[in-house]
């Protein structure tokens, strides 16, 4: 069975509207300013809820675990391991060698 055929008043003139949309200069600016100012604020208000409970969330668990939680990482360095002597051990096969090229 064929799919019914489209005729020039079945599909929108999106080329007209794109034009119209195009050349209209600044006598449109208020209208688009005003719905992109709508497209954000609602946005922003759908968006506010998970924000506030992940703020909520992490104030609780800090509250709960303090300073073990959040804490600034310590000014102490952890020891350096020289990657030479790491590669010069025996690995768990012995029959894997490292070859240093020098």
């Amino acid at each position: 069975m064929e799919p019914p055929r489209r005729t020039e008043y079945d599909i929108p003139p999106q080329l007209q509207k794109s034009r119209d949309l195009n050349s209209e200069g600044l006598s449109g600016l208020p209208k688009r300013a005003s719905e992109l100012l709508n497209l954000g604020i609602s946005f922003t208000l759908a968006f506010t809820s998970f924000l506030l409970i992940g703020l909520v969330a992490f104030g609780a668990i800090y509250a709960v675990f303090g300073t073990s939680f959040v804490h600034g990482g310590g000014s102490h360095l952890p020891p350096r391991v020289d990657p030479e002597q790491l590669l010069r051990e025996r690995t768990q096969e012995p029959f894997v060698f490292y070859h240093y090229n020098s």
